[in-house]
């Protein structure tokens, strides 16, 4: 709960001061949305089981291949055999029968599900780095904080947005920013955890990940047409971050 103090802290101060630098004199009414229990998660990706192959193969081409290193497979069985191999016997997650059970659904979704609600006596526990590298990693790490944390940034861009009521098509350069935000935050937390950029990258190449996430976002605020000095001041005060 400590950890995700400093988070939920940002995630309401960009908010608010999106909101009041988009505001206009149009407030909305409040709104209602709920999600249904039918509804997807992403777009599907079919899969279907190869018994000569013993591979799971996608049906879409021209895929990139699963950017996993050894060494992260390795710390993975460590944290597999430590914390998951009690509960969960390892042939249930490969070949045909998690191709079935599982369906069509990606990795990120798998990795999604695995962070929310394993441990089953503490979901949530681990690191973000041990997650990863137990669910072998098979999506980017760049691109899973952009999906992650990024999207998470964005939203709360989208809820200051909805409150100053601004259209629809004029919010994307602020969603911009909200990504490139989190994208920052996520490669400082890194940094002070120890673990995902730190861990793959090293302190210096975490913080060229921070520093250009950093640039791109004052980029994005350039592009808007409003007073935006306060976030900009975020975008800086996010960049030094110590705890």
């Amino acid at each position: 709960m400590r950890k995700s103090r400093p988070r939920l802290l940002v995630l309401g101060t960009i908010a608010a001061v999106v909101g009041c630098a988009a505001a206009t004199t149009n407030v909305r009414p409040p709104l209602e949305a709920r999600l249904g229990a039918g509804s997807k998660t992403g777009a599907p990706v079919p899969l279907r089981f190869d018994p000569t192959a013993k591979v799971v193969i996608t049906r879409y081409a021209n895929l990139a291949p699963a950017p996993y290193t050894a060494a992260q497979a390795a710390r993975g069985e460590q944290v597999y055999n430590s914390t998951c191999g009690a509960c969960h016997q390892s042939e249930k997650f490969v070949g045909k029968e998690f191709v079935d059970n599982w369906g069509d659904r990606r990795i990120g979704d798998f990795y999604q599900l695995v962070r929310q609600t394993m441990p089953v006596d503490n979901p949530g526990s681990l690191k973000d780095q041990q997650y990863l590298d137990v669910t072998a990693a098979q999506v980017d790490l760049a691109e899973l904080h952009r999906l992650k944390t990024g999207r998470l940034f964005a939203a709360a861009v989208g809820l200051g947005l909805w409150a100053a009521a601004v259209p629809a098509g004029d919010q994307d350069p602020w969603r911009a920013f909200g990504e490139e935000l989190g994208v920052l935050f996520q490669a400082m937390d890194d940094l002070i955890d120890g673990d995902g950029y730190a861990t793959e990258l090293g302190e210096d190449g975490a913080r060229e990940v921070a520093a250009a996430a950093a640039r791109r976002a004052h980029e994005r605020l350039d592009a808007i047409d409003a007073d935006t000095s306060v976030l900009a001041e975020l975008v800086d005060g996010l960049a030094v971050r110590t705890a």
